[in-house]
């Protein structure tokens, strides 16, 4: 789980600092947020940055949990460092 607001920063490798989990800019990403309009935002961004197979959830967390499909609680233990 990343925060919106440094989606780009956090996967950016040049800034020095890497999210738990982070991908190679050749690797398989899936952006996801609640209603999936900030996800589309941050895949068009994330692809514009270099990485090359981003995906985004159309209809976000909401369409994923109306169609009953399961989840997880995020591991937000990286956002406190």
């Amino acid at each position: 789980h990343v925060p919106r607001t440094v989606v780009e920063w956090a996967l950016d490798p040049a800034n020095g600092y890497q999210v738990p989990g982070h991908v190679g800019f050749d690797d398989l990403l899936v952006v996801v947020c609640n209603g999936g309009y900030s996800s589309s935002l941050a895949a068009a961004n994330l692809v514009q940055m270099g990485f090359t197979d981003v995906r985004d959830l159309i209809g976000g967390m909401r369409a994923w949990l109306l169609a009953g499909l399961p989840t997880a609680e995020p591991d937000h233990a990286h956002l406190d460092l």
